[in-house]
């Protein structure tokens, strides 16, 4: 079993995933980068992951997008999904939260706010996961 939790990371602006990336592996995460909708497939097929954290605007995709096709790319189950963007376009949390998102943050967020969106999305999940024997 990981002792790590694995995060894939989706973020096209260089500089914003590199400062993420840093302050997520200093808190004990393994962070697995992607930079567009393509790469983050096959990084999505190729990981055993925990979760992902997604940018809605990236350069060959959407982020919201990339959130339905994880759904679709079976035979396992979609891993949690944040989404996040800069972008002040109206209904966008809605729509990336009616299609599964766990959660939703604006940019600019502070990194402990994605921090403890992540904690609460996987203790969620484990905690789905071992009531799954007692159903």
């Amino acid at each position: 079993m990981r002792s790590k939790k694995s995060i894939l990371l989706v973020e096209d602006d260089q500089s914003i995933g590199l400062a993420l990336q840093i302050r997520l592996k200093a808190v004990g995460y393994n962070v697995v980068p992607a930079v567009g909708f393509e790469q983050a497939i096959e990084l999505y097929l190729a990981n055993e992951l925990d979760i992902a954290v997604v940018d809605v605007n990236l350069p060959d995709g959407n982020g919201i997008d990339l959130l339905v096709r994880f759904k679709e790319l079976g035979p396992r189950a979609p891993i949690p999904t944040i989404i996040m963007t800069a972008s002040n376009a109206k209904g966008i949390a809605d729509k990336a939260i009616s299609q599964g998102a766990v959660r939703f943050l604006s940019k600019p967020f502070r990194s402990v706010e994605l921090i403890q969106a992540l904690n609460l999305a996987l203790t969620s999940e484990s905690s789905n996961e071992s009531l799954d024997g007692y159903s």
